[in-house]
């Protein structure tokens, strides 16, 4: 521990936690995207103009 008080974690652990802050934000955009297209393309060129 330095004078300070400060403590630095392991780098791994800084690695780890960017990475699961990308994954998260990677899924949070993907899942809805990918939710809202397995609807069919039909029914919304089918559909009368409103």
């Amino acid at each position: 521990m330095s004078r300070t008080g400060l403590v630095i974690p392991p780098g791994a652990w800084l690695v780890a936690a960017a990475l699961t802050i990308v994954l998260a934000g990677a899924a949070l955009t993907a899942l809805p995207a990918w939710i809202h297209t397995r609807s069919p393309a039909g029914r919304t060129l089918g559909a009368a103009p409103a």
